[in-house]
């Protein structure tokens, strides 16, 4: 379960990091590169939510997979039916899920990523437009 659900994580990331070089060589003018910079913006934060919201999603839907009861009063009546082998990689999904919400981790890596992609993408149309000037 846990290999299917990091495959899907790792579709989404390369798809994030990807898209904006499937998309440049299609920018003829500066319209179109006004075009490429709102695409990736828009693009970038709904799929950044996606992603974020389906890990905290997936999280705690393997954590109820493992036996944990997150309707639980207290720690012993939460991991009560947890396998003493599963136990500390429940804790660990436990903590990931207590930290800082996923709206929050998503806000960081859209601050974060934006500037990355926009600056390759850039890099990318200016190397493909001197290609084909030679």
């Amino acid at each position: 379960m846990k290999s299917f659900i990091d495959c899907i994580n790792f579709i989404f990331i390369s798809f994030i990091v990807i898209y904006p070089f499937l998309l440049v060589p299609f920018v003829k003018n500066k319209k179109h590169s006004i075009f490429l910079i709102l695409s990736i913006f828009v693009v970038d934060g709904i799929f950044l939510l996606l992603y974020f919201g389906l890990d905290d999603y997936s999280t705690k839907w393997l954590m109820e997979y493992y036996g944990y009861n997150n309707d639980g009063m207290c720690e012993s009546e939460c991991f009560q039916n947890v396998k003493s082998g599963d136990r500390v990689m429940v804790e660990g999904m436990l903590s990931h899920i207590m930290g800082i919400g996923w709206p929050l981790r998503a806000m960081f890596a859209y601050v974060l990523i934006i500037p990355f992609q926009i600056i390759l993408s850039f890099i990318e149309y200016y190397v493909i437009r001197h290609l084909k000037a030679c």
